[in-house]
């Protein structure tokens, strides 16, 4: 009897060894299997987006803040507003911050001069880039918005308010251009600094004036350079009076989000064209003329 017990003892020992071995085994497994699935899990995790506003000065650039759709939602008041989507022509209800917001706090560390001289603000998306005058900014709320007819957007996108407010399609400015989907960059800058090869010396005709306006506002995006080539032809390249009334009237052909010029406008681009033309006749002559851009 007592051989009995004790053999079934000692085999009731030998399972009870192999099934904490088992058991240790699998809690291994389990532990080099979590930290694998973690590994991998952090390898494909992407940071928020976040949105970025650089000063773009004279001397360099410098990044002045950065928010992502949290931290932009806890920095400013939220604000929604009913606007025309360019891309299907819907009415959408976009939530988001103001840009105007966000551009004052950006510039908050810079001294008075400095934050009077950005005049011009550059959006970057990612296959997409506005040039937008300041002016117009601070006239209209222009929103960056992280919402669209209550789902998120998955980061930021500018909207104009032309459906809330008609009187902004009065400005002589291609206002589609300025809705940028998955905006990350906002670039604080100067016109002249930037372009200003493309600015009049004589500052006294008042249609020339008017017309350099029009083109530095409208038209660098797509020609930067006073003298380009190919599609991104600049002032430079007009030769004749002939070359400049055209392009002025019906010679461009038609971009998606450019707005159409006014009797008015034609005229005043036509003198600032001519003006520059007559201010730089030897670079002028040097350029051959050139065929219309159809960017």
């Amino acid at each position: 009897m007592l051989r009995k017990f004790l053999t079934k003892t000692k085999n009731y020992t030998s399972c009870c060894r192999i099934s904490e071995t088992a058991f240790q085994v699998v809690v291994l497994l389990c532990v080099v299997v979590g930290f694998l699935v973690a590994g991998r899990t952090g390898a494909t995790t992407t940071a928020p987006q976040r949105l970025v506003a650089v000063w773009n000065s004279p001397t360099g650039s410098k990044d002045l803040k950065s928010w992502d759709v949290a931290e932009l939602g806890k920095s400013f008041k939220t604000i929604s507003t009913r606007e025309k989507d360019p891309s299907d022509g819907t009415i959408v209800r976009w939530v988001g911050v103001s840009l105007q917001e966000i551009i004052d706090k950006a510039l908050g560390s810079l001294s008075p001069e400095l934050k009077a001289q950005v005049d011009l603000v550059i959006l970057k998306g990612a296959n997409k880039e506005a040039l937008i005058p300041r002016s117009l900014i601070t006239k209209y709320p222009l929103l960056v918005a992280t919402r669209r007819n209550q789902s998120d957007i998955g980061g930021f996108q500018t909207v104009v308010p032309w459906t809330s407010k008609t009187k902004i399609l009065e400005e002589s400015l291609p206002l589609e251009r300025y809705f940028v989907p998955q905006l990350s960059k906002i670039e604080l800058a100067n016109y002249r600094a930037r372009y200003g090869s493309l600015f009049l010396k004589r500052r006294t005709d008042p249609s020339a004036m008017r017309g350099e306006k029009l083109y530095v506002q409208n038209c660098i995006a797509c020609h930067p350079a006073a003298q380009g080539s190919g599609q991104g032809l600049g002032p430079m390249n007009f030769t004749s009076e002939a070359k400049v009334r055209t392009l002025a009237s019906t010679g461009h052909p038609v971009v998606k989000g450019m707005p159409k010029l006014s009797d008015r406008d034609q005229r005043a681009l036509m003198s600032y064209l001519s003006a520059y033309r007559n201010e730089n006749p030897t670079a002028v002559s040097a350029s051959g003329g050139g065929q219309v851009s159809s960017r």
